[in-house]
């Protein structure tokens, strides 16, 4: 089985993917996240997912952003904010709320996700970004 044939089967991947797509939805349209939640289901034609992964990840990342945009602006000179696609931005949100704030996930696992969601709903580059934005600010938090 492929790799990307197992994460589309693995309920916590989905988990991320739902709450990737629920807070995109959700910073252009500033809806209810519960009406996000159910649109982004719907989009991504009902996974199999980790509904308490899933919410505690939209809840955790939405009412955090300044601070995890702060870890984002650590490496502001060669990355600001303003300038990150908003997919690869809430990407990266969503893996440093799993890494430093809520610690629920080791390094490794929330970078490769974190890669593995920026190259399917991402550009050509994201991939790589996202990796390089992450390896920076885990060198700068000495985050192991």
């Amino acid at each position: 089985m492929s790799k990307k044939a197992f994460l589309k089967n693995d309920p916590r991947h989905n988990a991320r993917r739902v709450a990737l797509t629920t807070l995109f939805s959700w910073s252009f349209l500033s809806r209810d996240l519960t009406q996000e939640e159910a649109f982004a289901v719907d989009i991504l034609e009902n996974p199999e997912y980790d509904h308490d992964l899933e919410s505690f990840i939209v809840s955790g990342v939405s009412k955090n952003i300044d601070t995890l945009d702060g870890y984002v602006n650590l490496v502001a000179e060669k990355w600001p904010v303003e300038q990150i696609s908003k997919i690869d931005l809430m990407v990266l949100r969503i893996s440093l709320f799993e890494i430093v704030l809520a610690k629920t996930a080791p390094l490794k696992v929330a970078i490769d996700e974190a890669v593995e969601l920026a190259k399917e709903f991402g550009g050509d580059a994201s991939g790589k970004f996202v990796n390089g934005v992450l390896g920076t600010i885990a060198e700068v938090l000495k985050l192991e």
